[in-house]
């Protein structure tokens, strides 16, 4: 790049630049139960010792559990009426960033390529997956999600919180019999962890 705008944050990652449009905050919504949701890039923020998770193949009721779903978006407008800021634009003059919006921030992205090989029984419990980040004020951007049939039922990973570690197992159906041997027909997993803190 020899022209332009570019921010890196203090580990070397770009955070901002006038060539790419800056994944903006939308809303936050509570999620007990089932619910219902179109947006294309979610957050999952489980509540404490509750699951959260996506459920892949529905037309309605696609998220499940108990926690936050928080939705972000590359749409919007100029905020130069509040006076005060900063905004990038790119050489369009479309707007890629602007101060008065809460940006994504992402913390960690995490990748394991075969989930056999991170299987371990934390607490009683199938877990593939489990770090702290020091806060709960964090969610989970789910990108490629393992592939599981049980007797033709669909499973999908579940996130949630337990010890102060962010944990992912399983998610079953409720119409699930326990106790059947699934079988795995894609292993990797991957996911961004974003800090919420910012997004009341």
């Amino acid at each position: 790049m020899t022209t332009g705008f570019l921010l890196y944050d203090n580990y070397g990652r770009k955070q901002v630049t006038d060539n790419a449009i800056d994944l903006v905050y939308k809303n936050k919504v509570l999620v007990n139960g089932y619910l219902y949701n179109d947006d294309f890039i979610v957050a999952l923020q489980p509540a404490i010792n509750k699951k959260i998770y996506r459920r892949y193949g529905y037309s309605k009721h696609n998220v499940a559990g108990n926690g936050y779903l928080y939705t972000f978006n590359f749409n919007y407008n100029s905020s130069t009426k509040n006076k005060y800021g900063l905004e990038v634009y790119d050489e369009n003059g479309n707007l890629t960033f602007t101060s008065n919006l809460l940006s994504l921030n992402i913390i960690d992205d995490v990748y394991i390529e075969n989930i056999n090989e991170t299987y371990r029984m934390l607490d009683g419990e199938t877990s593939y997956f489990s770090k702290s980040y020091g806060s709960t004020d964090i969610a989970v951007i789910p990108l490629i999600s393992p592939t599981w049939l049980s007797s033709g039922n669909e499973l999908t990973e579940s996130y949630y919180f337990k010890n102060g570690c962010l944990r992912v197992s399983f998610a079953i159906r409720s119409d699930d019999v326990g106790g059947r041997r699934l079988k795995t027909e894609a292993y990797a997993l991957h996911f961004l962890v974003i800090d919420t803190s910012n997004y009341k």
